[in-house]
């Protein structure tokens, strides 16, 4: 799974076995440090990462799986 983001404490993956038949766009993301559930802030913080970024996001994705393509994970250290 190529990671494509590090937004503060979460990395953004994408699973390259992952619905290329059916050319759905579905990211995997977890805490740096462990395995916990996220918190309903934790969560809302990543869907304001994921709306902002949502281009960038979808161009690494076409790059990935259409191009075979690798792609530097962008690092985001500041909360959006």
């Amino acid at each position: 799974m190529p990671k494509i983001y590090q937004y503060l404490n979460y990395e953004i993956f994408i699973y390259t076995n992952d619905h290329l038949v059916n050319k759905k766009l579905e990211i995997h993301f977890k805490k740096i440090k462990g395995y916990k559930p996220l918190s309903n802030s934790e969560c809302k913080d990543v869907a304001i990462f994921v709306r902002d970024y949502e281009k960038q996001i979808k161009e690494k994705w076409d790059k990935i799986m259409y191009y075979n393509q690798s792609v530097k994970a962008g690092v985001i250290k500041k909360k959006l």
